[in-house]
């Protein structure tokens, strides 16, 4: 019998977190397709970002672990770094991004607001302290909020 979708996602994150080394992490692995149409993607990160040549690395590297088995005729595969928009998911990921403009998505309002911008200052506990458009620092509990995005920075013009 062979192994489910749901599965090979497990069996590549654990593969993958215990042969990355050096700069690029593993930032997820994720069942994207359909039934029909089914398709892992695992997404990198590396300060400086990921080049084309590391994703062909981490592809090999894949297959090869799975070599006895055909999965290419199973689901797709597809490497890729995460982009400057990416959702943070990692405490070490809120670490890394500090002093970055973010967006926060909140699961209940502070202040009647349920979304804030600004820039990220880090944790203290298990809170997630920003630096809003009118410097001031915020402090919303980690576990009130749903989404934390960066979100690219407009320069200005001069």
């Amino acid at each position: 019998m062979s192994a489910g979708i749901d599965d090979y996602v497990r069996q590549i994150d654990e593969y993958l977190k215990s042969v990355l080394k050096g700069d690029i992490c593993l930032y997820s692995v994720e069942d994207v397709g359909s039934a029909q149409f089914p398709k892992i993607i695992v997404t990198l990160d590396k300060k400086g970002g990921v080049s084309v040549e590391e994703c062909t690395e981490v592809h090999t590297l894949i297959m090869k672990r799975f070599r006895d088995e055909d999965i290419l005729s199973l689901f797709s595969l597809e490497i890729s770094s995460c982009g400057l928009t990416r959702v943070l998911k990692h405490d070490w990921e809120i670490e890394k991004n500090t002093g970055k403009p973010a967006k926060l998505v909140l699961r209940n309002e502070i202040e009647g607001q349920i979304t804030f911008e600004g820039r990220i200052l880090g944790k203290e506990g298990n809170n997630v302290i920003i630096e809003d458009k009118n410097c001031r620092k915020i402090s919303i509990d980690y576990d009130n909020i749903k989404k934390i995005q960066l979100v690219i920075e407009e320069r200005k013009k001069i």
